[in-house]
């Protein structure tokens, strides 16, 4: 058990964290994201209280949208590779039992037949949570950040939680910038050359409970 533990919170560290950079670098150029991010942080205190329980944590659903979003844009795992368990079909070609396979994971999401050729709003190359907020974009679609079936991502909800948690403390107290004049280079996903400086301002009113 402590080594499935152990294994959870370290293997977690740097996805979560290069997740959370790249929506931190997001946030930047959408301030209006920040704005509903911090709307929905005062409900959710309005209704739990500045606790952050597991409650709370669940009733965060924009900043989950936030989340899946900028996982969408530019996912940490670049791909996934399986091994075919048999002879399957796959975009017309048949592929043999035991083909060693890579799976894109960027280019499925950025493909994906919800928003392809879509435009405005829903252009697949803008970055807008709020896609991911209604009915269709509740749904798993082609994204797969975590992966999918039997070998799904143990951590999932753990980073859920643990980014949740950040973005949730970083809006209720703090306005804030980074500088997003970097180029980004592979790392553990990829990750700014400059580090992405961040500068804080407590907020002259922090949300808190009334």
């Amino acid at each position: 058990i402590t080594e499935n533990i152990l294994l959870l919170l370290l293997a977690g560290h740097d996805t979560s964290s290069t997740t959370l950079t790249r929506l931190l670098s997001a946030l930047q150029d959408h301030p209006e994201v920040v704005q509903q991010l911090r709307q929905e942080q005062a409900a959710v205190v309005a209704r739990h209280g500045e606790h952050l329980t597991a409650a709370a944590i669940r009733d965060m659903d924009y900043a989950e949208a936030a989340i899946r979003e900028s996982l969408r844009l530019d996912p940490v795992v670049s791909g996934l590779f399986r091994v075919a368990a048999k002879d399957i079909e796959m975009g017309g070609y048949l592929v043999p039992k035991n083909t060693p396979i890579l799976l894109p994971l960027h280019h499925l999401a950025a493909n994906d037949e919800r928003w392809a050729g879509q435009s405005g709003e829903d252009d697949p190359a803008r970055f807008n949570p709020a896609r991911m907020t209604t009915e269709q974009g509740r749904q798993p679609g082609a994204q797969m950040p975590f992966g999918s079936g039997p070998r799904f991502c143990l951590g999932e909800r753990l980073a859920m939680a643990e980014m949740k948690c950040v973005l949730a403390l970083l809006v209720r107290q703090y306005s804030f910038s980074v500088d997003n004049n970097t180029e980004w280079v592979q790392g553990v996903g990829r990750v700014p050359k400059n580090g992405l400086p961040l500068t804080l301002q407590r907020l002259a009113q922090p949300v808190v409970a009334a």
